[in-house]
């Protein structure tokens, strides 16, 4: 679960271009099939800054749940921009609108 949300995060990350407000609409879209309302924006905006902060000023933390996983890290991110967008992932994963189809 934590290394598909990194895989996931990762992605987003890169497919928006660092863009946060991107990032969180498009996992959305992916994750619960809609946009974010206002309030669920501000929300993912305030855990991903959250986390991003501190990642970058705990990097061997960072270090410690990339390394979760046997998908090989994308190293064009670095570790705390990584580590903050798997944390995003895993909160749409973990939201009630979230469904896998097996």
């Amino acid at each position: 679960y934590v290394e598909a949300a990194r895989v996931l995060g990762e992605r987003l990350h890169l497919e928006a271009g660092g863009d946060v407000p991107k990032m969180i609409d498009s996992g959305f879209l992916r994750c619960l099939s809609r946009l974010p309302d206002a309030r669920e924006r501000k929300i993912t905006r305030q855990l991903y800054d959250e986390q991003y902060a501190h990642f970058k000023s705990r990097p061997k933390e960072a270090d410690t749940l990339l390394a979760i996983g046997t998908a090989k890290r994308d190293s064009r991110l670095l570790p705390h921009e990584a580590a903050a967008a798997t944390i995003l992932a895993q909160a749409l994963l973990n939201h009630d609108a979230c469904v896998v189809k097996r």
